[in-house]
């Protein structure tokens, strides 16, 4: 697949993103579901850029404010950048880890690990003693 060079001395030609998303783009931008992003927006963790509303048309009263919702993408990467965390700083809770052990694929006795009794209770009494 080729890529085409953009002329950038050409101001026409020149692609401009928007500053202002909407819902589905924000969602595409943080990764997750429109509905997510909807949430965050309701729940204030991204504040919303409210446009004044148009003239209205004959017969139709005055709207104060557009109904669409526009989110800053300065305020996106706000907001990342609020919600990052480094592997020391990230503690996992016990209910966390209750839900991981529970996908995860144990074995149930020692011959599914391959290890002899012996083994495999040192194994729980050292894990036992680390919490």
């Amino acid at each position: 697949m080729a890529t085409k060079a953009i002329d950038t001395s050409d101001p026409t030609e020149a692609i401009i993103e928007p500053r202002l998303l909407n819902l589905k783009q924000v969602a595409a931008y943080l990764g997750c579901s429109a509905w997510t992003a909807r949430d965050y927006v309701l729940a204030g963790y991204l504040p919303v850029v409210t446009l004044p509303g148009l003239r209205p048309r004959d017969g139709e009263r005055p709207k104060p404010t557009l109904r669409r919702w526009l989110v800053d993408r300065v305020d996106l990467d706000r907001f990342i950048e609020s919600r990052k965390s480094f592997s020391e700083a990230a503690q996992i809770t016990p209910a966390m880890a209750t839900a991981y052990s529970r996908h995860a694929k144990i074995p149930t006795n020692s011959r599914q690990m391959g290890r002899s009794s012996i083994q495999t209770r040192s194994i729980v009494n050292r894990q036992d003693v680390d919490q």
